[in-house]
This record gives structure tokens, C-alpha cells and sequence, in this order.
């Protein structure tokens, strides 16, 4: 039983939920987190109780550790990545007020004047899934750290693929898969960089477990592996640009 695909489904239909109810002018809500995670709840257990129940499980532990392990230090995490976050919290539609006057208008609010205008074009134009699930997430428990919520997420995904990697691919022992998957999962620059408020994790683990997926398919002709490629392909794409490079040299 894979459980990845239910990890994945849930960020991806809480993104997709909040895109959206932004076209249609609807502002994000912490109704939309309790959406996604009724969807990837429903999903798990139309498969099987214990899917459910590891579905379930993660999402807890993650919200656990978000807690206590995630904050905004890095300069560019501080004046976009946690702006970002705020305003779609605060009711900013980045649809339909993509605009500087608008933006100004929400680090007013904020009690930020006089902003750089390289700041707002980066708030305007940067990618948000990370920040629109730290911001449903934010909207639910008002825990700033909210934005770890993701990374610890996809983390979890990464390391049940990575070790059936391992297993199916390599046939290795369990002890031997599970430190390949703390080896793939837990890369400390990567995770650095991601724990101080950049979206660097979610990017690397999207692209990791879309090409762990490509490699099993290639091997079992899984269909599980196809949709876990396309859900860490979406993933990518949707947290930087540039992964675009990526998955077409990965395809």
C-alpha cells in the first residue's frame, strides 16, 4: 500500500481549492485546509483503513513538529516568502490584485510603509504554494511556523518513496532502506535553507520523489509511480519556475 499519493493529494487539492476560489474572488480560508484534508482523508480510506490511518498519522506529526521547527531569519524569507503568507491571510486576492497600489496597500496594513518596489515585484510574481498552505494552515491555528507545515509533508512523502526505492529497486534490507531514506530526505543544506523560510525543501523533495517515481515505474510499470511523477511534477513547478529545467531533463 503506498501512502505518498494521499500526502500529495492533500497539498495539491488545498492549493488548488484556494486557485480556485481566487478566480472566483473568494478569499483564502482555513476551510479550505479542513477541505483538502477531508479529500485526502476520503481518498485513504476508500483504499483501506490503514491508509487512512497513516494519512492521518503524518498529518499530526507534522503538525507537531511545525511547532517548533520553523521560522523566517533569511532575509528573502522575511520580506517576501512571510509577506506572502500574511496578505493572502489577510484577504489579498494575488488573482485579481496583482497590482503595487495594492500590495503597498497590505504592508501599510501591517505597519510596513515605504517598501522596496523590487520587494513587491517579488511578491507579486513568486510562486505561492508553499505559502498559500502555510497561510490556510496560519488561518486555522494562527501559528506563525505555519510555513513548515508543507516541507514536513513532503518530507514524510519522500522518505516512504525513497525507501521503497531502496527496497524494490536495489532489494536492500529494511535497515538499509530506511537509511537510504533518511540519506535522500534529510539533506541538511537543503532542509537549512528551507526551516529559515525558503521553499527550497518542497522543491527538492517534489523533484526527488518524481524521479525515484519515474525509476520504479521503469521497472514495475506501477501505475501508483505514474501519478506520483505527474503529483511531484505539479509540486515542483508550482513552488519554483525554474523546475521546469529540471523535469524536462528528468523526462
Amino acid at each position: 500500500m503506498r501512502f505518498e499519493p494521499f500526502l500529495l493529494l492533500q497539498l495539491l487539492s488545498g492549493y488548488a481549492l484556494a486557485s480556485i476560489c481566487f478566480l472566483f474572488g473568494i478569499p483564502l480560508g482555513a476551510w479550505q485546509l479542513w477541505v483538502s484534508l477531508a479529500v485526502a482523508s476520503s481518498a485513504a480510506a476508500f483504499c483501506s483503513r490503514r491508509a487512512l490511518a497513516w494519512t492521518l498519522a503524518l498529518n499530526l506529526m507534522a503538525f507537531v513538529l511545525t511547532l517548533y521547527t520553523f521560522t523566517y531569519v533569511h532575509i528573502d524569507a522575511s520580506i517576501c516568502h512571510l509577506p506572502m503568507t500574511h496578505f493572502m491571510q489577510d484577504g489579498w486576492n494575488p488573482v485579481w490584485e496583482p497590482t503595487q497600489e495594492a500590495v503597498e496597500a497590505c504592508f501599510a496594513a501591517r505597519g510596513v510603509p515605504n517598501v522596496a518596489k523590487s520587494t513587491i515585484l517579488h511578491v507579486i510574481a513568486g510562486p505561492k504554494f508553499s505559502q498559500i498552505l502555510a497561510a490556510q494552515l496560519q488561518s486555522a491555528s494562527g501559528l506563525l511556523s505555519a510555513g513548515g507545515y508543507p516541507v514536513w509533508i513532503m518530507m514524510f512523502a519522500l522518505a516512504l518513496a525513497s525507501y521503497r526505492f531502496s527496497l524494490l529497486i536495489w532489494k536492500t534490507s529494511r535497515p538499509v532502506g530506511v537509511v537510504f531514506a533518511v540519506f535522500v530526505c534529510s539533506n541538511f543544506i537543503i532542509i537549512g535553507n528551507s526551516f529559515i523560510g525558503l521553499v527550497d525543501y518542497v522543491t527538492y523533495a517534489s523533484l526527488a520523489l518524481a524521479a525515484l517515481s519515474l525509476g520504479m515505474w521503469m521497472v514495475t510499470r506501477d501505475k501508483s509511480d505514474i501519478v506520483l511523477l505527474f503529483m511531484g511534477s505539479v509540486i515542483a513547478l508550482s513552488s519554483k519556475f525554474t523546475s521546469i529545467i529540471c523535469i524536462a531533463l528528468l523526462l
